[in-house]
């Protein structure tokens, strides 16, 4: 029994060998060839063994790795201009990201950034280091990993879904198990320490999903005082067929704003599929937000009147500018029976989207700030992942908007990798990316 635990150990770390050597040969310093790879040959390897081989594969890398005190970031791309924009990119790599991940999202705690991967590993760095060829970040111990559970955390590895700083207490949104057939949303919480955090949960929708997915949004956003916003996705809606994102007695498919103090909550708008960003603009009062549609259709959504008790209805599953998938080579007729996805909002009683995307884009994380480019207007910045750079994925979009908060340009910036989050970073006045196709945080900023 002794020489066969050995033998698999052996295995599994040659793996782990072969995957970072993969990885880093398919590194490319070129920002407009750097291509999204949605495979690699351990990924394809991995298929052909047997389940309970690759389940001990994922739990020895991720706790192999997650072992590390330190993760180094190396500088693989100088600052290179976007194309012929007024933008620049520079990149930082670490491929032990990958499998920790390979999501991961941003916070900042006083002067430090915090990265916190889809399998909880939670790190820091003092911005000050943000201008040398290599980036040290440390590991924050906590106990995320023995209260959500190892097997699980390594079989699915994008366990968190969001992290949030706010009064030095740091939140973190993440997927529950609580049985095989039990699935939910629920948030974390602890006072920063940068040696060692505990966490304890503050809330959960108390809601069973029976799968595990990606359609579950988990967003969150600093609010009002005492407040934050969270996003719920559906679900998965279309293979559950329960058009619950238009029902107010569950939270599927809705953005709440929750007290912290008291842990009660207050539905602020319902009718998503997928909200994967909010952003509370709080000079205009506005929450802003993303949507994952469906086979198109994705949207960046308003909501401009945010102490109306009216629940805000955006429409989905009814309204939407996208397609069931499959749509037109399968006719999918149950599937538009029961969720018609008419091509207006506003007709059907529902509120029309501040932009869509047909075809999609995936988009994540939006901000708000007209301090990165020092300009009077409003500017929105949306992340986009995606697989095709030609359609918009892939990219930074940058919105500059009128006073009416109308659209007065629209321009694409290419990353080349999806964009899962972003943080705009004042001290340096550049804009943090979270670049999950390589591990990778980039900085985006301004040509002198």
């Amino acid at each position: 029994m002794k020489k066969k635990s050995t033998l698999l150990s052996v295995l599994a770390l040659l793996c782990i060998a072969l995957y970072v050597t993969v990885i880093s040969t398919n590194s490319d310093k070129n920002i407009k060839k750097y291509p999204a790879e949605k495979k690699t040959i351990f990924s394809v390897m991995e298929k052909s063994f047997p389940d309970s081989v690759k389940k001990f594969f994922k739990k020895i890398r991720v706790k192999f790795i997650s072992r590390s005190d330190e993760f180094i970031f190396d500088l693989v791309m100088p600052s290179t201009q976007i194309d012929d924009t007024e933008y620049k990119l520079s990149k930082y790599s670490n491929i032990d990201l990958i499998p920790l991940g390979p999501r991961s999202y941003i916070g900042k705690f006083d002067d430090n950034i915090l990265i916190m991967t889809g399998t909880g590993t939670l790190i820091y760095s003092p911005i000050s280091k943000f201008k040398n060829n290599k980036i040290l970040f440390k590991q924050i111990k906590t106990n995320f990993q023995k209260l959500v559970g190892v097997d699980f955390i390594s079989e699915e590895r994008i366990i968190t879904r969001s992290i949030l700083v706010k009064k030095n207490i740091l939140y973190v949104s993440y997927i529950k198990k609580v049985n095989e057939k039990c699935y939910m949303n629920s948030i974390l919480s602890a006072k920063i320490n940068l040696e060692k955090i505990k966490f304890s949960e503050i809330f959960n929708t108390g809601e069973c999903y029976p799968v595990f997915g990606n359609q579950d949004g988990g967003y969150l956003a600093d609010y009002k005082k005492n407040e934050v916003l969270f996003s719920i996705g559906d679900w998965d809606w279309e293979s559950v067929g329960l058009a619950d994102p238009q029902k107010k007695n569950n939270l599927k498919g809705k953005i709440i704003s929750i007290n912290l103090d008291t842990q009660k909550f207050t539905i602020k708008a319902m009718g998503f599929r997928n909200p994967q960003g909010i952003f509370y603009d709080k000079k205009n009062d506005i929450i802003i937000s993303t949507d994952h549609g469906p086979q198109g259709g994705d949207e960046i959504n308003f909501n401009k009147d945010t102490n109306s008790e009216k629940i805000k209805n955006y429409g989905w599953p009814v309204s939407s500018y996208g397609e069931h998938y499959g749509f037109p080579e399968k006719k999918m007729l149950d599937e538009y029976s029961r969720a018609p996805l008419y091509k207006s909002h506003k007709k059907y009683g529902f509120i029309e989207p501040f932009k869509y995307f047909v075809p999609s884009i995936a988009p994540s994380q939006v901000i708000k700030t007209k301090a990165f480019d020092s300009e009077e207007e409003n500017i929105i910045y949306l992340a986009a992942m995606g697989y095709d750079v030609e359609e918009g994925d892939l990219s930074v979009h940058k919105f500059t908007l009128t006073e009416d908060l109308k659209i007065k340009n629209h321009l694409i910036l290419p990353i080349g990798e999806r964009v899962r989050d972003m943080f705009y970073i004042e001290e340096l006045n550049k804009i943090l990316l979270f670049l999950e196709s390589s591990g990778s945080i980039g900085l985006l900023e301004k040509l002198n």
